[in-house]
C-alpha cells in the first residue's frame, strides 16, 4: 500500500492525457514495483525458514532434518556448516534472482 499511497492524486496523468491502461503500466506499475520485489524478498525468507522449521519436525530428510540430526549426535560443526548453507542460498537468491529482477524492472530509476 506505501507505493500506491506515494502516487497521489494522478493529475500527472492528466496533463498526458493518459486513459486507464497507460496510466496502470506508465505510472502504477513503475511505482510499485520496490515495494512488490521486496515483499518477495520477504516472503522468500520467511518461507525458506518456515520449511526448515516443518523439516526439524514432521519428515526424515531435508535441511531442518538434517540439522536436527547433527544436534542429537553432538555434530555441532554440521548444524553451522547446514546453517551456512542455508545463508549461502539465501544470498545467491537474493544477488541473482531478486538483484537482477531488481535491475531489469526498475531501470527506468
Amino acid at each position: 500500500m506505501s507505493g500506491l499511497e506515494l502516487l497521489g492524486s494522478g493529475r500527472e496523468a492528466d496533463v498526458y492525457r493518459l486513459d486507464g491502461r497507460q496510466k496502470f503500466t506508465a505510472i502504477v506499475v513503475p511505482s510499485t514495483l520496490p515495494y512488490l520485489i521486496a515483499g518477495m524478498k520477504i516472503g522468500f525468507g520467511l518461507a525458506l525458514k518456515v520449511s526448515v522449521v516443518a523439516e526439524i519436525f514432521g519428515v526424515t530428510t531435508g535441511i531442518g532434518y538434517i540439522m536436527n540430526y547433527s544436534r542429537e549426535i553432538l555434530a555441532t560443526q554440521m548444524v553451522f556448516v547446514w546453517a551456512l548453507v542455508m545463508v549461502l542460498v539465501m544470498m545467491v537468491t537474493d544477488t541473482l534472482v531478486f538483484g537482477t529482477l531488481s535491475r531489469r524492472l526498475s531501470a527506468w530509476r
